[in-house]
């Protein structure tokens, strides 16, 4: 029972990781399937002509950081709304 309340509670982010999951890799399965391409070439080609994690590792982590922002964002936005609360109820 509480899995399925921490589930509902957590959906939209939940969501919202497993949407991005799917379109990163369905960009990754397309740049590797077209590897011609000037962006596969640029993000995820070493000057050997080898594939190089950076320019996928790179997406990834301003994908989290954006993620972590809004978060952070809606936990402070709770955090001060609950003091001020508390604050109110202390009076």
């Amino acid at each position: 029972m509480k899995f399925l309340k921490w589930l509902w509670k957590h959906l939209f982010i939940i969501t919202i990781a497993a949407v991005v999951t799917i379109f990163m890799g369905y960009l990754a399965i397309r740049w590797i399937r077209y590897n011609d391409t000037y962006l596969y070439r640029y993000l995820f080609q070493d000057s050997n002509g080898k594939f190089a994690w950076t320019g996928f590792t790179a997406i990834i982590a301003i994908i989290t950081l954006a993620i972590n922002a809004w978060d952070n964002r809606r936990k402070f936005k709770a955090d001060l709304i609950s003091k001020s609360r508390l604050e109110w109820l202390a009076v």
